[in-house]
This record gives C-alpha cells, sequence and structure tokens, in this order.
C-alpha cells in the first residue's frame, strides 16, 4: 500500500514509518525543505 506521512522527520512519523516499511508498504513522506531532523529518515 501507498502511504504518505506528514510529519514524518517526528518521533512517531518517523518510528510509523519504519514499523510500515518493515511490513512492506511504500512510504511517502512531506518534510520542509530544511527540517534538520532529515538525518531520522537516512536509517529508513
Amino acid at each position: 500500500m501507498n502511504i504518505l506521512i506528514t510529519g514524518i522527520t517526528g518521533r512517531v512519523g518517523a518510528n510509523l514509518a519504519a514499523g510500515l516499511i518493515s511490513e512492506g508498504h511504500t512510504i511517502h513522506g512531506l518534510v520542509w525543505p530544511r527540517d534538520p531532523s532529515t538525518d531520522k529518515l537516512r536509517k529508513l
């Protein structure tokens, strides 16, 4: 399933994305261009 997560760099959004990816879903996220928290997404 394709899933869009707003706030994907937050604690809940990042954990939700990791869980959904492990279940085989395709994740898309909205991120502010200069968000300093994008390093959380590199682990996914």
